[in-house]
């Protein structure tokens, strides 16, 4: 390019202006979609910790959904190379005229925003799949809780003596007991 002027650009402010701006949303986008990714692997971290006590199955279903999901919200939050002004470069501008500065200024921004554009794409789609594999994990999570037998003895409610059980001595029947008698014996010399 040469430092010859150009004829008046008189939309090139506004033009400027418009660019600079969505550059700004989008840097506040690739933010917000960092902060989406970090909550879903937090959820995913969560999920797999409550997989302990269903079926085997369901264990397996829920663990596997979480982790792709995991995978692709760490592929969204995968730091990249934002595309930035490399304001060293500006200095060639320096015996420019104004007009023909700010024009380039506005071709490196508009580079900048497609470049940009297409990473937030990637991350975006990343973050989509992510979430719908975390969808999935904690459909199969609610499935093997439905489906997965309680286990014994961890109920708060008391289990039903069988008919002809005498009560236990906390009831206020004294010298009755639940246990069976304890066995004894002798050791041989």
């Amino acid at each position: 390019m040469t430092n010859a002027p150009l004829p008046s650009l008189p939309a090139l402010e506004v033009l400027l202006e418009v660019a600079t701006r969505e550059r700004e949303e989008q840097r506040a986008h690739f933010d917000s979609l960092d902060t989406k990714a970090g909550i879903i692997l937090a959820f995913d971290g969560v999920l797999i910790p409550l997989t302990f006590n269903l079926n085997l199955a369901s264990r397996i279903g829920t663990v596997a959904a979480s982790l792709i999901s995991a995978s692709y919200a760490l592929a969204a939050y995968w730091p990249r190379k934002f595309p930035v002004l490399e304001v060293d470069q500006l200095r060639r501008y320096l015996t420019y005229d104004e007009t023909t500065a700010r024009l380039v200024l506005h071709d490196t921004t508009l580079m900048m925003v497609k470049e940009a554009r297409t990473l937030l794409a990637a991350k975006g789609r990343n973050l989509k799949r992510s979430l719908a594999a975390l969808f999935v994990a904690a459909l199969m999570l609610g499935i093997g809780a439905i489906l997965t037998p309680s286990s014994g003895g961890k109920s708060d409610e008391p289990k039903p003596k069988p008919p002809g059980e005498s009560a236990s001595p906390a009831s206020g029947n004294p010298g009755t007991h639940d246990s069976a008698p304890t066995p004894t014996f002798s050791r041989r010399p």
